[in-house]
């Protein structure tokens, strides 16, 4: 019922993901300017679409590079319609215009840079890459034509050291041909996004946990455990603010510890020659939860609910049994993994500090080495409902 609740709600925000308007403007190719709101949805998905309405009322208009000359956000990033070659075939896309002068200088998604000198054709800018076969096996050559391009395009400022001591990056580009344009006393506009930090933030917290856990003995016999309850302490580090994908995603760690007994519910029957009574102790194990998780906050101002996917690992610490019988055909495993997804809720303190509310539910398939008689087994299912308070360090 838990992991249907789940799923059910997932599906619902999941409407949510792409709701971050910013003001903005597109440009017709008829060269009209129409104002509105444009979704921020990171670099990637920015230079493949634009998504556009007039107002909060309206409804979603979605553009594409053909569609369009260019769109801006207010204070913020400027993408411009133009053709590259991806792979072997040419294609309109947007490209991130970063500055704009005599040079100016645009992005794919961060990963490709483009030069234009006096608004003529774009040259992409870029590291070549050769294979070298020898006697001693093959070798992979690098040779940065991006050095010669530039050295030659920005040779009238001088700067001909910072330009064999660059690497190339949008940050790098951006600094080296302000340069340029300062030392020749040329005009420029610099398209920084003024509405977001451009480096990454981490934040550190802490966390408490209550645990209730479901064990399923077999998968062809399926005798149950109780549902088992534990309390968990832990530490977890959030991520966010990356430059490439949607600004709300946040990439979390965490490790939590917390020991659980296991409990049988009724009567043991075959394949086992012997009963377990209800309420029987079956064994007690104490576990280091270690985490992955991408999860999704939803933008709203002040309360932002959550939803995540992830990995966990469980290591076993220490493992109590309290039947002889059952430790003698059952292992548990050191270690186990599983999947898990999350719902909740952020509620911001202050411009440092939050606190996050949030339910977990897991499925680890097989925590037994082996069990009698040699039917596999040893499934758990977990919900965690935890409350974490978080500090921004960086």
């Amino acid at each position: 019922m838990r992991k249907k609740i789940l799923i059910y709600l997932l599906f619902i925000l999941s409407n949510h993901l792409y709701s971050q308007f910013r003001e903005g403007y597109i440009i017709t190719h008829d060269n009209d300017t129409i104002h509105g709101n444009i979704a921020y949805e990171g670099a990637i998905l920015n230079s493949q679409i634009c998504r556009f309405k007039l107002d909060n009322k309206s409804e979603i208009k979605i553009y594409n590079p053909r569609d369009i000359s260019s769109y801006r956000f207010i204070n913020g990033k400027y993408f411009i319609t133009r053709k590259v070659k991806i792979v072997d075939k040419e294609v309109f896309v947007f490209l991130d215009l970063l500055i704009k002068g005599d040079v100016s200088i645009y992005s794919y998604f961060g990963k490709r840079f483009f030069l234009t000198f006096n608004n003529d054709s774009l040259i992409e800018l870029k590291v070549k890459k050769d294979t070298i076969i020898k006697e001693s096996g093959k070798f992979i050559v690098e040779k940065n034509e991006y050095i010669g391009i530039l050295s030659y395009y920005l040779k009238d400022a001088g700067i001909q050291s910072d330009i064999n001591s660059m690497n190339l990056s949008s940050n790098s580009l951006v600094k080296l041909v302000k340069e340029y344009h300062k030392k020749t006393n040329k005009d420029y506009d610099a398209y920084e996004d003024k509405n977001l930090n451009s480096k990454l933030i981490f934040k550190i917290g802490l966390t408490t946990s209550l645990v209730s856990s479901s064990l399923f003995i077999w998968d062809n016999y399926s005798p149950k455990v109780n549902d088992c309850y534990s309390y968990g302490i832990g530490l977890k580090l959030n991520i966010t603010n990356f430059p490439n994908i949607f600004s709300n995603f946040v990439l979390q760690f965490g490790i939590d510890y917390y020991s659980i007994l296991y409990k049988y519910n009724g009567n043991l029957e075959s394949p086992f020659p012997y009963e377990v009574n209800d309420g029987r102790r079956l064994f007690d194990i104490n576990l280091l939860r270690i985490t992955g998780e991408l999860e999704y906050k939803i933008p709203v101002r002040y309360i932002q609910p959550i939803i995540g996917i992830g990995c966990v690992d469980n290591l076993t610490i220490k493992r109590t049994y309290y039947n002889e019988i059952y430790k003698q055909s059952t292992d548990i495993r050191t270690q186990f993994r599983g999947f898990l997804m999350t719902i909740g809720v952020i509620v911001k303190l202050n411009e440092k500090s939050s606190l996050q509310l949030s339910m977990t539910s897991e499925s680890e398939p097989d925590i037994f080495k082996g069990s009698y008689p040699n039917q596999p087994g040893g499934i758990v299912r977990t919900g965690i409902y935890q409350l974490s308070y978080f500090y921004i360090i960086k």
